[in-house]
């Protein structure tokens, strides 16, 4: 019996990312992982929706700074708070136009603007490891989201009684189960059938999207900006914020500031101090929630499902492939990077992660097994 598509096609608008970010071979990952968990396989459609989570909540910051229209995007779960808060502070060291971007409408005003404008443009993001990403933004969306709507959080109007009907139909969503280890693992699955993305009901999910989702951005006249011109990996933050202002040609550009954030809550005021999350640390990120999800990839099948479908991150961006995708036979077909991704600002070289050399055990991932 074929699948209903997903509700949140429903409010897909009529031009967005998809299509871009799920070519064959990534979609044909969302299968051979819903095949390996014993679970229906995801449509295209819904794959392609899927991917372009991000794109409907999407954000970026950019500034004008020594003649260069800087833009940032906003990975979830990859400091963007941090970086939200130094690009904010080069208004006060030199630049101008600011602004935020949230969907396809300014966050806030440009300032500065009769100042001159850019002579060029460039582009950066900060990514993570794959599956650490995934982790930080399961534990956020259930910690922060779904346990608070359980517990009569009034953040989120109307969320309660969604979950009271949602529950009531004997559905098996994560959503629906209490227990952790449990849950950690139903949330795997509905994943990889990308359930998981249902508007209205989403609990922030998208924080576990692919990082690579979260680099296209189509306007409504068709415009579409698609990869990144630098890639920063979050470990080496401020030595590839650093090194951005080398590559751009940046004159005077600043170093990172780690302590730097904004209380969005106080107008976007910039403060030096704890991170946003820091006195939240266990409630957020240390908690029974992330130990439950790191002990279900653990499991083999778990860990190579999972692998399957952020193989773009790790493709796009350079990620050695982790311990459980070397279980595999060597991928079929052509894979690459649906994204531009221009330069890598890290110490160490990271050549690209290989994928079709059968004696590497990086390059074992897809078989009909």
């Amino acid at each position: 019996m074929p699948r209903a598509p997903s509700p949140l096609l429903q409010d897909a608008p009529a031009s967005y990312c998809g299509h871009v970010l799920s070519p064959p071979w990534v979609v044909e990952g969302y299968e051979r992982a819903a095949r390996w968990l014993g679970v229906a396989p995801a449509t295209y459609r819904d794959v392609s929706v899927a991917v372009s989570a991000p794109w409907l909540s999407g954000r970026s910051v950019q500034i004008t700074y020594d003649g260069v229209r800087v833009n940032a995007w906003l990975v979830l779960k990859c400091d963007t708070n941090g970086i939200d808060a130094n690009m904010q502070s080069l208004l006060d060291k030199g630049g101008h136009l600011f602004s935020r971007q949230r969907r396809l409408g300014a966050m806030s005003t440009p300032r500065n603007g009769t100042l001159p404008v850019a002579r060029k443009g460039v582009s950066f993001a900060v990514v993570r490891e794959p599956m650490e990403h995934f982790v930080s933004g399961y534990t956020e969306s259930i910690t922060a989201r779904l346990d608070g709507v359980q517990q009569g959080d009034r953040r989120w109007p109307g969320s309660e009684e969604l979950l009271r009907q949602l529950c009531a139909n004997g559905t098996t969503s994560y959503a629906c189960i209490t227990d952790q280890m449990d849950r950690a693992g139903a949330f795997l699955r509905d994943y990889v059938q990308t359930r998981t993305n249902r508007v209205r009901l989403s609990f922030q999910t998208t924080h576990t999207n692919s990082q690579a989702s979260f680099l296209c951005l189509q306007h409504p006249d068709g415009r579409r900006v698609v990869g990144t011109d630098y890639v920063i990996y979050l470990d080496e933050l401020a030595y590839g914020w650093e090194q951005l202002g080398v590559e751009a040609g940046l004159r005077d550009w600043p170093p990172f500031e780690s302590d730097l954030f904004i209380a969005r809550k106080e107008g976007n005021k910039l403060y030096h101090g704890d991170g946003p999350h820091t006195h939240q640390h266990d409630w957020l990120s240390n908690n029974s929630r992330r130990r439950a999800m790191e002990a279900v990839l653990k499991e083999e099948t778990n860990c190579r499902a999972l692998c399957a479908v952020l193989l773009v991150d790790y493709v796009c961006f350079r990620f050695p492939l982790p311990w459980c995708c070397a279980t595999s036979t060597v991928a079929q077909g052509e894979v690459r990077c649906p994204l531009k991704v221009g330069t890598f600002l890290t110490r160490a070289a990271r050549p690209p992660t290989e994928l079709t050399d059968p004696a590497s055990a990086q390059g074992r991932l897809f078989d009909d097994g």
